[in-house]
């Protein structure tokens, strides 16, 4: 009898670790899938951002255009995404890319940020490829800090 109920014991703890393992396994699997589209995501919005910024897309004469607004609706998008990424070791870049969107928002900056267009949109490109590109992040913050001081 002692013996009988030990098998079905061992026999009923197998089959939970069978299926406990099964479900670790699928949330796992899951948990992968949500990254990787979230880590997509980000470096989309980063790229489609850069591209706002190309050429003469962005004027003083016509900030209120649909580049500009577009410019900082990804931006906002990669900044509230990226702590759901793979990349969230960069955590300067979600401040960063917060802060400029701030400052795109503010109609005192959006001259300041137009006449830096060239260099936001070198960087963010940079960061669409490499979004632990520290350097890019670096001078994402000294161009922040120039549009702050409005040179």
């Amino acid at each position: 009898m002692k013996r009988r109920t030990s098998t079905m014991l061992i026999i009923l703890l197998v089959i939970t670790l069978i299926i406990v393992s099964f479900k670790y396994i699928s949330l796992l699997e899951e948990y992968n899938w949500q990254q990787t589209n979230a880590n997509l995501g980000v470096k989309a919005d980063l790229s489609i951002a850069s591209t706002s910024f190309t050429g003469n897309s962005l004027t003083v004469e016509n900030y209120k255009s649909y580049n500009y607004n577009q410019a900082i609706s990804k931006i906002a998008s990669a900044s509230q995404l990226f702590e759901f990424t793979a990349y969230y070791k960069n955590n300067d870049l979600s401040t960063t890319l917060d802060n400029l969107c701030n400052f795109m928002k503010q109609d005192e900056y959006k001259e300041a940020i137009i006449q830096k267009s060239k260099s936001i949109y070198d960087n963010l490109l940079r960061l669409s490829l490499n979004t632990e590109d520290k350097q890019a992040t670096q001078n994402l913050v000294k161009l922040i800090g120039e549009i702050r001081l409005k040179q």
